[in-house]
């Protein structure tokens, strides 16, 4: 006959027993707490400036995608390929600004990143 892992406290039959580790295996059940009014506005509330605060971010990239150079029917650029497009296309146009003959000579540190899924936009457009 096996001894139970942890005895109970005061002698009791097996039955008994088995009846109080099942007890005590139960899942506490939590009462929700009714949220008061100004709560749920609050909550509301936040909730409509996230949505506002993604959407204005969303318009911002999108109108970004706009300027970059890509080819039309290319698939739509990740938000970060995004930033790290502009970003390099930045650095491309303050390189020609900054040369007196107008070309791209890119130094270690103004190398533009260069997209796996738009390699030829700068391969193509700015490799003059």
């Amino acid at each position: 006959m096996e001894s139970p892992a942890y005895p109970p406290p005061y002698p009791c039959s097996q039955g008994q027993y088995d009846t109080e580790q099942s007890v005590r295996r139960e899942k506490r059940k939590y009462r929700c707490r009714k949220r008061s009014p100004a709560t749920i506005e609050r909550a509301r509330m936040a909730n409509a400036r996230e949505r506002r605060r993604m959407n204005s971010l969303n318009d911002a990239l999108e109108h970004l995608r706009t300027l970059l150079p890509a080819e039309p029917e290319e698939p739509k650029m990740t938000k970060i390929e995004t930033l790290r497009v502009a970003q390099g296309y930045i650095t491309y146009l303050a390189s020609i600004l900054s040369n007196s003959d107008g070309g791209y000579h890119p130094t270690a540190g103004d190398t533009p990143y260069v997209s796996p899924a738009y390699p030829h936009v700068w391969q193509e457009k700015f490799q003059q």
